[in-house]
């Protein structure tokens, strides 16, 4: 049975999935390295803050655009979450307001827009709010584990405690669209989110 207090959707497993650790110590490290002094960064899909709000503590102020009001709830629901300025809004439309030192787009953010002309309009809105000199960042997957995929893949691996996720992973070559669906069982009982998207390749390749 669901917990009734729980988000719905990705909100209620994204911090299962991609879980916070030494990795986001070097993502926020690298971050609060790349401003100055009372610097500011804007990270689009700023989800449920696993790399804004300890960027936050930091010295860094932060600010975040998400389309999922439910994960914005989970970021302010954090330790230290309300030392992250956050919007609702889409961020190939949308503008925070104000200059940044950076944009980031952190675990395949990009690669979550379902469009070219979706990606293409996301990082003009980067460009648009960049202060003098600023840098927008990217962290992406290896898009050659899925070129060329003709078939799903299914995986499974444990999460944090006894909660286990499944996966289910279609590629469509030549769209270079992406879907996955996800269960995530744990002490709740099975909570299940999908997402879609498109998966971008340097232009060398053949």
């Amino acid at each position: 049975m669901t917990d009734p207090a729980s988000p719905p959707g990705m909100a209620r497993i994204y911090d299962l999935l991609y879980p916070a650790g030494a990795k986001v110590d070097a993502i926020t490290a690298f971050l609060a390295a790349l401003c100055p002094p009372g610097g500011r960064v804007l990270e689009f899909g700023v989800g449920t803050g696993r790399v804004a709000v300890p960027l936050a503590a930091r010295g860094v102020r932060v600010h975040g655009i998400d389309v999922d009001p439910d994960m914005l709830a989970v970021l302010k629901g954090r330790p230290g979450g309300d030392a992250v300025e956050t919007v609702v809004g889409d961020f190939t439309a949308d503008v925070v307001g104000g200059r940044f030192d950076v944009v980031v787009l952190a675990v395949n953010t990009l690669f979550a827009v379902p469009t070219q002309e979706g990606q293409v309009a996301a990082l003009a809105r980067a460009a648009e709010q960049l202060a003098d000199g600023g840098r927008v960042v990217l962290e992406h997957f290896d898009p050659s584990v899925l070129y060329r995929q003709q078939n799903p893949t299914v995986s499974m691996r444990p999460l944090s405690g006894s909660a286990v996720a499944y996966y289910t992973t279609s590629a469509h070559f030549p769209t270079q669209g992406v879907s996955a669906s996800f269960a995530v069982h744990d002490e709740h009982g099975v909570h299940t989110a999908a997402e879609s998207g498109r998966y971008v390749w340097p232009r060398s390749w053949t």
